[in-house]
């Protein structure tokens, strides 16, 4: 008896999970107009932080420091077209 009432909580705590939510903000987001920022001379790690926050999709070209760009800074992108192809000092192929 008192040992299957500690078994329960266990089981309830995934109904819990509120991913939900946050994708349906995400989705809302995604049609707002978005100013491309210049993610030239930056390292890899701060564009990817900067396109996060500004819920865009990047492909990679390479390693080192951002030196260029497509679509160009301060293009203004919504929708499908949020992706942003960015070419680093090390070129390489792209991810």
């Amino acid at each position: 008896g008192a040992t299957s009432a500690p078994a329960r909580p266990p089981t309830a705590r995934p109904a819990a999970v509120s991913a939900p939510p946050k994708r349906a903000l995400a989705t809302q987001q995604s049609d707002d107009p978005v100013l491309i920022p210049d993610f030239r001379g930056e390292t890899l790690k701060s564009v990817r932080r900067m396109a996060a926050h500004n819920k865009l999709n990047l492909k990679i070209r390479g390693t080192g420091l951002a030196i260029d760009q497509r679509p160009t800074p301060g293009t203004i992108v919504m929708g499908s077209q949020r992706q942003v192809l960015v070419s680093f000092s090390n070129g390489g192929r792209e991810s």
